[in-house]
Formats: C-alpha cells, structure tokens, sequence
C-alpha cells in the first residue's frame, strides 16, 4: 500500500505526463481514463481521491498550456480549426 505522499506523487505526474500528451495530440485525453480507475482502484477515501484528481486535473491544464500556448490564448481559432478539421475526415479524407 502507497503512503500519501507517494500517491500524491503518483498522482502529480500523471497529471503532467497527460497535459504533455494532451498538448502534443489531443486524442491523448483519453488516457484521463486510466488515471480515474487508478484513483478508483487504490480505494482510499472519497475526499483525499477527488481532491488529489482534481489537483492532477490542475497539473495536466498547466502542462498542456505551457506545451501549447495558443491554444487557450486563440481558443476560437483552436476551436474552429477542430470544426474543420471534423468535417475534413466525415468526408471520408483521413489524410494518407
């Protein structure tokens, strides 16, 4: 069994490790999945494991800022690329 500070590490470098993964290829974001069925997994307490998800949730933003920048500064731009973006590939161009 881990002790708190060990866990809590654990936790912070999930969390840095997938705004890293985040902000080189979004659909990296999927992998918050994991780390939410460790937190489940480790059976601590409700309280310490939703505040060390949310405190993995902060780190992950902050890394994935600090990777791309513009994306939260031109969220707009971020967002309508995306569009285009989805629509690009429902229109069977998967881009080989």
């Amino acid at each position: 069994m881990c002790s708190g500070k060990v866990l809590a590490f654990a936790f912070a470098f999930a969390g840095v490790a997938l705004g890293l993964a985040v902000g080189s290829k979004y659909t990296a974001a999927l992998a918050a999945v994991a780390i939410v069925a460790g937190a489940w997994a480790a059976r601590r307490p409700l309280a310490a494991t939703w505040s060390k998800l949310v405190f993995c949730g902060l780190l992950a933003g902050l890394a994935c800022f600090l990777v791309t920048p513009y994306t939260f500064i031109r969220f707009r731009d971020f967002l309508a690329v995306m569009h285009f973006e989805h629509h690009h590939t429902l229109s069977h161009h998967y881009g080989f």
